[in-house]
């Protein structure tokens, strides 16, 4: 994901300023980063349980905190 998001000025010609992009630019990127692939992991979620592939945010927390699917979901 990292790697895409600088393309968002160049796709949207855009120009966000020098010190903006200083500022807020690493928060932002970390926060995209962090919904991107954390909605990913779980809408894999149900063909990865079916392929017991057990990579995914999803079964770590569950498994961590000894809880439900749902209750990790959510």
């Amino acid at each position: 994901v990292y790697t895409v998001l600088p393309l968002i000025e160049l796709a949207e010609q855009i120009n966000i300023p020098e010190d903006i992009m200083e500022e807020y630019l690493l928060e932002f990127n970390l926060c995209a980063n962090r919904i991107i692939s954390w909605s990913n992991d779980i809408k894999s979620c149900p063909k990865e349980f079916e392929q017991k592939f057990k990579n995914n945010l999803i079964f770590v927390i569950k498994r961590h905190f000894n809880c439900s699917l749902d209750e990790a979901i959510k």
